[in-house]
Order: C-alpha cells, then sequence, then structure tokens
C-alpha cells in the first residue's frame, strides 16, 4: 500500500483495493460453503443469534441493516439445515423468537474467523482516531460512487 497515488493511477489503484476486499469476501464465503456448507451471511446470523438469544426477525434485520425478507431468507435456510429453531415469543405471541441449536453453535466453533466478522475483530482493536478516519474516507468514497442516498 506504498505506492504513489496520482490522478494517472487513482481510479486503477483504489478500484485495485476495492477489488481486493471483494475477492477477499468471496474467497471467504466459497471457503465456508465448501467445508461447511454455509455462507458468510448465514455465519453471521448464527454469530448474532448466539449471541442475542431468542432474537426476533425483526431484531436481526435491525442490527444487519438488511430488509428483513434477506434475513428471513437466510432463517429459513438456517432453519432447514437445523441450524437454529423458531418459536412464538414468550411475552408476544406475535413475534417469532430465534436461537442457535447445538448443531449450529458446532459450526460457530469450527468456522474460522474471516470476511467481516475479522474486520469487525480488527476495527475493535483500532484507536477512535484512525477509525474516524477510515469512516471518513469510506464515505468520501461512497459520495464519489453517488451513492449517498442509499439507505440501509
Amino acid at each position: 500500500m506504498s505506492e504513489k497515488v496520482t490522478k494517472e493511477n487513482a481510479y486503477t489503484l483504489i478500484r485495485g483495493q476495492i477489488r481486493k476486499i471483494e475477492r477477499c469476501a468471496q474467497h471467504y464465503s466459497q471457503e465456508l460453503q465448501r467445508k461447511h456448507g454455509i455462507t458468510g451471511p448465514q455465519l453471521g446470523v448464527l454469530r448474532l443469534i448466539v449471541t442475542n438469544p431468542h432474537t426476533t426477525l425483526t431484531d436481526l434485520a435491525s442490527t444487519l441493516k438488511l430488509h428483513i425478507t434477506t434475513v428471513d431468507s437466510f432463517v429459513e435456510r438456517l432453519q432447514k439445515r437445523k441450524l437454529i429453531k423458531k418459536r412464538r415469543g414468550r411475552d408476544d405471541k406475535r413475534s417469532v423468537e430465534i436461537s442457535i441449536t447445538a448443531a449450529g453453535e458446532k459450526i460457530l466453533k469450527d468456522a474460522p474467523l474471516g470476511g467481516f466478522m475479522k474486520l469487525n475483530d480488527n476495527l475493535e482493536k483500532l484507536p477512535d482516531r484512525e477509525l474516524q478516519k477510515i469512516y471518513n474516507t469510506l464515505g468520501k468514497l461512497v459520495d464519489l460512487y453517488g451513492a449517498s442516498d442509499i439507505t440501509l
């Protein structure tokens, strides 16, 4: 990352860095699928469920900043594989609580840390000043893409 960036090579170098991130995420997801039969996003959902027992679909969607139908498809696949279980809410019978099964816990234990989970762990090690710098730089990149108005 010590290459000098100029107006002439900025697009190529910056796009190259973005592609590295994309490839890393793709490789990790393919490896998870091959070895454990689960995708990176599904593993992320499992990790959230284990840290928030009896969470709801709405809670997961809110935490992940994804549409509820997207999260529901993850949950359905995890339930079919018996990695999670769903049941009616204790207090509100209209809600559905989601919890992890022993098989889901085994996958969490066996699956390597990678993708966004690895990023999260590494971000937690950085000082606030560095986190702010990364956030601001990515915000500028989002602006340059013309994607500032996209909501998650």
